[in-house]
């Protein structure tokens, strides 16, 4: 490892060590976890609604993207 990216490193370590914002702590967790599936930090609504949205359109319940644009962008 180069001198220079030691000397970074530590500086992040530095800046890090400052932190007080729960937020960016837990973003910079995220980013760092290697594998991670959204699903996992999914709440167990937004989990629920995803699998209905999924059910409908098995069914043929959904609309086309080009359809729910075009009448989002009449209101």
């Amino acid at each position: 490892m180069t001198t220079a990216l030691e000397i970074r490193k530590l500086k992040i370590r530095d800046v890090l060590a400052e932190v007080e914002d729960e937020a960016i702590i837990y973003q910079i967790e995220q980013f760092l976890r290697k594998n991670v599936d959204f699903w996992d930090d999914l709440s167990d609504f937004d989990k629920s609604e995803i699998e209905e949205g999924l059910a409908e359109l098995d069914n043929g319940e959904g609309i086309e993207h080009e359809e729910l644009m075009f009448k989002l962008r009449k209101k």
